[in-house]
């Protein structure tokens, strides 16, 4: 909690998160899964180039605490060293689960362990977004996928970052910030999407007996 300063707008549309530090959450207070989410990003100019993004089935940390469970989507300006890890331009997605008190090579440099394991990436010129451009973004979230689609700028009228297969958990969904300030979340809206069921499997015929 006191690695952000969470602003909620006097209208509840929106939220902007005012200072740079370390990992910081601001989640929602009730669980989602097999859901679309919708919303704006707009990161102010603050001269300062890092990570923003989102968090998924969000059960911790709790408060000030180290124990994390959760994935994560975040997106970076630049290509940047620093404490001897090179942060990436462009996104990821990542699953934290277990205790992380060392931030430098997980959420800065993107280095897999037990407590921080890159699913997938998407790294290259042209990727981070830009100062004062807001970007709109569509979330599906299901209990065995996860895709991502951003508009705006240079995504034009939508681009899908990741879509990606997997085993997700229900939990709260948040905004996420790394080293970055002046970042604004806005118009944020849920939509229930189940997953579609099964097909049907073909009867099998057999001939009848004589």
């Amino acid at each position: 909690a006191d690695n952000g300063n969470w602003v909620v707008a006097p209208d509840g549309q929106s939220v902007l998160q005012t200072i740079n530090g370390d990992p910081t959450f601001f989640v929602s207070d009730s669980d989602q899964i097999n859901t679309t989410l919708r919303g704006r990003i707009r990161v102010g100019a603050d001269g300062d180039d890092d990570y923003v993004g989102f968090v998924f089935g969000f059960n911790g940390p709790v408060a000030n605490g180290n124990v994390m469970n959760y994935w994560l989507f975040d997106w970076k300006q630049n290509t940047q060293e620093f404490g001897g890890q090179t942060a990436q331009e462009g996104f990821a997605v990542s699953r934290v689960n277990g205790t992380i008190t060392d931030y430098l090579p997980g959420f800065w440099g993107h280095n897999s362990s037990a407590a921080f394991n890159v699913l997938a990436t998407q790294y290259g010129d042209n990727l981070g977004w830009v100062d004062n451009v807001e970007y709109d973004f569509t979330i599906l979230y299901q209990e065995s996928r996860l895709k991502i689609d951003i508009a705006g700028g240079a995504f034009g009228s939508g681009t899908t970052a990741f879509d990606l297969a997997g085993s997700f958990g229900s939990g709260r969904f948040g905004f996420y910030n790394y080293s970055q300030s002046s970042v604004r979340y806005s118009g944020l809206t849920e939509e229930d999407t189940p997953p579609p069921p099964p097909p049907r499997r073909a009867p099998r015929w057999r001939k009848a007996r004589k």
